[in-house]
């Protein structure tokens, strides 16, 4: 709290710059929604004629013995200042696609590791493609595909955006390294499932994956790293992407694959049938422009680091689900379990 009224100060003492305000406005607290490695606050600044709100996030960084460690502390000013770096350029370059968009940046404050964005009014995507399930009525599902084929179209301009022409190879330890500590995770959670021999056998198929990647013309873009409906706010056809907190540059691949598995593990559930969710696939890579082939090594690669961060946050979250949502995500922990064995093999 003592950090939001610093920022909230320095927001009103820089009125003109921040607001266009002649006097400093009334800047009111609304909430604090404290989450594991951050807090988000919601503002509400009085304007005279109208109001403004504003979040402010603001990351935790890591503690040695009571202290803020400092690689952790200097890093997390990394991710502050590049999200809002992000956030500036994507503003601006959506600025011409009446129907896409990002949240507009307001400022950041390393020495808080804090960022302020206006907030965008609408509903969250994820939410919507929940009504869709639970009501299945055709005008909310035409809605629905409309909106995921605004997800293609804003992913493929993004991604021309934030080309990095100057990087010439992705280290693929990245994602290796990402698989092994979801496989790290499982095996202590699922002891049973995750064998060593398995957890080994998953670990070789990814490295033989890696050999099989054509690195000549491999394309390196900007990732969001969790395109997800969770990120998304859909109002009047218009799709707002938010919370750029882990970009990074990757493959072409990254994000694309992500949001397809994402739908594609919908196929088993008992709201959606089978064909709205293949329609709903299709909808996006229409308005991505292109299709990536699901048998690319690439394409496997991330899928696979997409499926075990599903099945790791399964348990990892297990203690705080409810006895309704646990007999859910056991539901899916099978299918993905059974979609690895397949994969690999094994």
């Amino acid at each position: 709290m003592l950090i939001v009224n610093e920022i909230v100060n320095t927001l009103r003492k820089n009125h003109r710059v921040y607001f266009e305000s002649v006097s400093p406005p009334e800047v009111e607290v609304l909430s604090i929604t404290n989450h594991p490695n951050s807090c988000v606050a919601r503002l509400r600044v009085r304007l005279g004629v109208s109001d403004k709100a504003l979040f402010v996030k603001t990351l935790y960084p890591d503690e040695v013995d009571g202290r803020s460690n400092r690689s952790d502390r200097e890093y997390k000013e990394y991710q502050i200042r590049t999200e809002y770096d992000v956030l500036k350029k994507l503003y601006d370059a959506f600025a011409p696609y009446p129907n896409l968009g990002v949240v507009k940046p307001v400022d950041y404050f390393p020495e808080y590791l804090a960022l302020v964005t206006e907030e965008q009014q609408g509903q969250k995507f994820s939410l919507l493609m929940q009504n869709a399930k639970m009501y299945s009525r055709h005008e909310k599902t035409e809605k629905l595909v409309d909106c995921t084929c605004l997800c293609g179209a804003w992913l493929r301009l993004f991604q021309d955006f934030m080309k990095q022409n100057d990087i010439k190879k992705y280290d693929f330890n990245e994602v290796l390294n990402y698989c092994d500590v979801r496989l790290d995770i499982l095996a202590n959670h699922r002891p049973y499932d995750f064998t060593e021999p398995f957890c080994e056998g998953v670990r070789n198929f990814l490295k033989h994956q890696v050999k099989r990647v054509k690195v000549d013309g491999l394309e390196v873009v900007g990732r969001h790293n969790d395109y997800s409906p969770n990120n998304m706010i859909v109002k009047d056809q218009k799709l707002v992407v938010l919370d750029f907190s882990g970009f990074s540059y990757g493959p072409v691949c990254g994000d694309y694959v992500k949001f397809w598995s994402g739908l594609d593990l919908m196929k088993d559930s008992l709201l959606v049938s089978v064909k709205t969710v293949e329609k709903l696939q299709e909808a996006f890579i229409a308005g991505y422009g292109r299709k990536i082939n699901p048998d690319d090594p690439l394409f496997i690669l991330f899928q696979m680091a997409y499926i075990l961060d599903k099945m790791g946050d399964i348990w990892l979250d297990w203690p705080f689900t409810s006895l309704i949502r646990r007999r859910v995500h056991k539901d899916l922990y099978q299918k993905c379990l059974r979609w690895l064995k397949a994969t690999t093999g094994m």
